[in-house]
């Protein structure tokens, strides 16, 4: 409900919801992909600031070997995720401090990873300052700080729009009975009575479209907070240089490649671009993207091409798709995507025959010698930006973190509901999602349910059958998905 009050940040009780951006694996592995090194010669330290529900920092926490650490200032996240904590027996740490109070506390660690997930973009100024002080005095060298935010290039056009529904609930003659909804409805009669404005600004009509199963808690952050602030990758690496950052890596991996956005052309221009920023802020402008994931860095090494490479075959990938179930064409938004015609479907094969992985990018490269080590790369690379392979974790973190995850897999498997669910991987070092009907096959394998007879009445009567008897279905998931959740160690 709108009131004559700005909306309140500490007042908002976030949805759980999971962040794969902020596993340490898919950092490092986005790092390793621009050349970048990260490695921490220790257990992790990690903080997350303004955490939410604390899902994300459980699930990490759980299924990875370290110390975590998280701030948020509302008290039922803060009791909420400690609870969680409790029953994975991860060693983490809840903190109900603002971001200024976290700069007066003495037990705080330095970190290895600092990430500030939805929250750059959304407190005021004085926020970011207390943000970069504690970089300033917590992010350890050869450290990293995550950070995701609005993007000037991609949201330029919707500023407008969030403005005029804005200022249409502050001047509501009932502003104590308006809600968000009103201020949609109203948006959506200009656009209906021909306004110009939806027409110049085709995205600002496409977020207008999407409001209608738009979270509402979304909505509120998004277009009704005082505090907003759009800002472009360079204004970001100069307000985080107090702090010694320069830009690492960009999350998702789709972004990386140059071939699909770019094209031909803008990699020609890009090309001759002399400046590293310079050229990230061009690919900006290729990439539209109104929500940037950013990586930056604080005295880390950049690796050579044979570095890179050496540090490539070290690192292990898990195959988590059937190669035949895997789709070779599809859309993205830059075009079309073909992972036949880049040739990834050799990649796939070799790693399936290759048996129960996760395998290394060395053991793949011996499967296909016929196949130059910069190009091999470039493939896996593109199939971990699909998910149809993930970065593992050595073994030896796998173990560590295995009965965390076990218990905490245990805890959301029993919760009531048709939902979906993240489960907690040690082989990823990250959360795996999976729909209802794949969250209800687990639950009755992890109790012991080892056949399709055994299962089937678990899955009877569940929407996802679309027709087809729950014992057929029960067969079918044994032969293709049991073998994958049993490799991520999900059941």
């Amino acid at each position: 409900m709108a009131t004559d009050e700005p909306v309140d940040l500490r007042k908002l009780v976030y949805p759980e919801t999971y962040f794969v951006g902020l596993s340490p694996a898919e950092i490092r592995l986005a790092l390793l992909s621009r050349g970048v090194k990260f490695e921490a010669n220790r257990p992790l330290r990690y903080l997350e600031l303004g955490f939410g529900s604390g899902f994300s920092l459980n699930i990490h926490a759980a299924a990875n070997d370290g110390e975590f650490w998280g701030n948020d200032f509302v008290q039922a996240h803060v009791d909420g995720a400690s609870a969680i904590a409790s029953v994975s027996g991860a060693r983490a740490r809840f903190l109900p401090d603002s971001f200024a109070e976290l700069l007066t506390r003495e037990d705080l660690p330095a970190f290895d990873i600092i990430a500030a997930h939805g929250i750059w973009t959304w407190v005021p100024d004085e926020d970011r300052a207390a943000i970069v002080a504690l970089l300033q005095r917590k992010l350890a060298p050869g450290g990293l700080f995550y950070v995701s935010y609005n993007n000037t290039a991609g949201w330029s056009s919707v500023v407008y729009l969030r403005q005029m529904m804005k200022l249409y609930l502050a001047e509501s003659g009932d502003v104590k009975s308006a809600d968000v909804s009103d201020a949609v409805a109203f948006a959506r009669s200009l656009q209906g009575a021909g306004a110009a404005y939806f027409k110049e600004n085709p995205i600002a009509a496409t977020e207008l479209a999407g409001m209608d199963v738009r979270d509402a808690v979304y909505l509120k952050q998004e277009y009704f907070l005082d505090d907003w602030k759009l800002m472009s990758l360079a204004e970001v690496e100069a307000a985080l240089a107090p702090a010694g950052l320069r830009f690492g890596a960009q999350f998702p991996l789709i972004t990386h490649d140059d071939e699909l956005v770019l094209g031909p052309s803008g990699q020609a221009l890009v090309a001759k671009l002399q400046t590293p920023m310079l050229r990230e802020t061009a690919r900006e402008a290729f990439q539209g993207m109104g929500f940037r994931q950013d990586i930056f860095t604080r005295q880390v090494a950049t690796l050579n091409a044979e570095e890179r490479r050496d540090h490539f075959r070290r690192q292990a990938f898990l195959l988590i798709a059937q190669p035949h179930s895997v789709r070779l064409k599809g859309p993205s938004p830059w075009g079309e995507l073909d992972l036949g015609a880049r040739g990834c479907a050799p990649v796939m094969n070799a790693m399936a025959e290759l048996g129960d992985g996760p395998h290394t990018l060395a053991d793949i490269e011996a499967a296909l010698p016929d196949i130059a080590i910069d190009d091999l790369i470039t493939r896996i690379i593109m199939l971990a930006a699909v998910n149809v392979v993930r970065p593992a974790l050595s073994s030896a973190e796998q173990e560590i973190a295995a009965p965390r995850c076990a218990a905490l897999n245990a805890y959301v498997l029993g919760l009531s509901g048709d939902n979906g669910a993240v489960l907690a991987s040690p082989v990823l070092g990250a959360g795996v999602r999976v729909t209802p009907l794949e969250k209800v096959f687990i639950a009755a394998y992890a109790s012991g349910k080892h056949t399709a007879e055994a299962i089937a009445p678990a899955l009877a009567g569940h929407s996802e059958l679309y027709g087809r008897s729950a014992h057929e279905v029960a067969a079918t998931m044994f032969a293709t998905s049991l073998a994958h959740f049993c490799a991520m160690r999900l059941c």
